[in-house]
Formats: structure tokens, C-alpha cells, sequence
């Protein structure tokens, strides 16, 4: 597993909310990975079975081997453009499924890199495909054990750190949560920047190192699928739609549906 280059096309952020109950589980076999930049308070685990991933992880892109599992964080924001052949057994659990391991472990994390190590990891991998392909028979309890398994394998596999809560980190989360409850509303980089108490410049820059993408073509990509969202089951005319999801013309609107709906993959 190696770090390499930004990637500069990004898609827009979501604050998977509903993955933040603390009893929440997620498992599935994937195929060519990919996902839009967001983040959440649950721990992710990547296992790449076959092929290759990058993935963007704080800013940084790194690209994952055959064998390898990224490990994410809560709040840590990534995104994975799918551009490589790839089969992946993702898997997303709440805080309740981590306390065996914090019980014995403490509050500590894994580095985002796993590499694989011969003769260890293709028996987790072999126990959680084995896993995802009964994920939906299994009940709470195995659900338990299953993450409680190689959680225990990977922690003597595997060095641990202290978790790492960087200030720049909270801002840009603090800030994506805003954009996502406000974007519909008159706002700018300058009135974010202001509410934040940062300068304009600080921000968008920072905004930048995490998105790849400039603040005004993140904050019209929202609108633009929201306002798609809406016309769906909308009587209304489009002007009235596209000014209720933030929009201060139809010709922004137009412009924004172009470059973020029109050529969308």
C-alpha cells in the first residue's frame, strides 16, 4: 500500500448520519469501489481482494494492492473514485461493536494502512468473505463476533497509536456539516469563513486540500442535486425550485446542471 498524488476530481460530500447510530453494521462484497467524499463516526474497514484501490484519505491519496485493508477512522473524510478494477468486502460498524476491542486495547487505532502479511491475511480474508456472504442471516450476536474477531487478530497483527484529532480536522468537518444544513441558503465563502471565524483565504484552502474542489463548485453541486431531487415529484416550475435550493439566477443554475449533472458519469 502506497501514498501517492491528489486526485483532483472529487464528487460532493455527504455526512452519512445514519451510519453514526451506534448499533449500526454494514457488510458487502463490492465490485470497481467507488463512493463520494464523506465521512462518519463509525469505523470502516476495506479488505481488497482482487485488483487495486486508490483511495483519499485526510487529503491524501493512496492506492491500496491485492491483499492490503484500509482502515478508516471515525470523522476522517475519503473518497474513492473508481477508476480500478477492483473486488472489495467492505465492512462499517458502530461504536457498540468496537468495545471488546477498546476494553483490551484502549483508545487506540490503526495506522489507514494495512499491507498484507503472508500467512496471516488470507485467513481474514477467507473468514469475512465467508463473513459477508451470510451478513444477512446473521444476528446481533454473531454480528458481535464476527468484528470482535479480527478486530482481536488485527490488534496483534498490527502496531497501534493513540487516535489522532488534528484541529484542521474538526473544521472541515464542523464546515461540511454547516454546508449540508445550510446550502439552500444565501451563503458565500466569505459569510462561512465569517461565521467559522477564519479568513476567507484559510478557508478555502483548506477546503480545497480536503475536497479538491473550490468552495463555490462544491456549494452548487449540492444545489444542483438537490434541486434535481425535487423536481422529480415537483409541480412547480424549475426558476421557483432552482431559487429554493440556493440559486440566485436560472442561468447559475443552468451553468452548475451542466458541469455537475450533464457530464456525470
Amino acid at each position: 500500500m502506497k501514498k501517492t498524488g491528489k486526485n483532483k476530481k472529487r464528487e460532493a460530500n455527504e455526512y452519512e448520519w445514519y451510519s453514526d447510530e451506534a448499533d449500526y453494521f454494514y457488510c458487502r462484497d463490492m465490485r470497481d469501489l467507488s463512493c463520494s467524499l464523506h465521512f462518519h463516526s463509525s469505523w470502516e474497514f476495506i479488505f481488497v481482494a482482487e485488483g487495486q484501490l486508490k483511495l483519499l484519505l485526510d487529503g491524501e491519496e493512496y492506492c491500496a494492492k491485492k491483499g492490503d485493508v484500509l482502515f478508516i477512522p471515525g470523522f476522517v473524510v475519503h473518497y474513492a473514485a473508481g477508476t480500478e478494477k477492483n473486488r472489495c468486502f467492505s465492512l462499517v460498524f458502530g461504536s457498540d461493536y468496537k468495545r471488546a476491542f477498546t476494553d483490551e486495547f484502549g483508545e487506540k487505532q490503526f495506522d489507514f494502512i494495512l499491507p498484507y502479511i503472508e500467512g496471516r491475511s488470507e485467513e481474514i480474508f477467507r473468514f469475512v468473505e465467508e463473513c459477508v456472504k451470510n451478513f444477512g442471516t446473521f444476528s446481533a450476536c454473531e454480528r458481535f463476533g464476527m468484528t470482535s474477531m479480527f478486530l482481536g487478530a488485527f490488534g496483534r497483527m498490527y502496531p497501534l497509536k493513540a487516535a489522532e484529532n488534528q484541529s484542521s480536522d474538526k473544521l472541515i468537518i464542523n464546515l461540511l456539516r454547516y454546508l449540508d444544513k445550510h446550502f439552500t441558503e444565501n451563503i458565500s465563502v466569505e459569510s462561512v469563513a465569517e461565521h467559522f471565524g477564519y479568513s476567507k483565504n484559510y478557508l478555502s484552502t483548506l477546503f480545497n486540500k480536503y475536497t479538491g474542489m473550490r468552495f463555490s463548485d462544491y456549494l452548487n453541486r449540492l444545489r444542483v442535486r438537490e434541486t434535481a431531487k425535487r423536481m422529480e415529484n415537483s409541480s412547480v416550475g424549475i426558476t421557483s425550485v432552482a431559487l429554493d435550493c440556493g440559486f440566485n439566477s436560472l442561468n447559475t443554475y443552468y451553468r452548475a446542471k451542466q458541469k455537475f449533472l450533464t457530464n456525470k458519469k
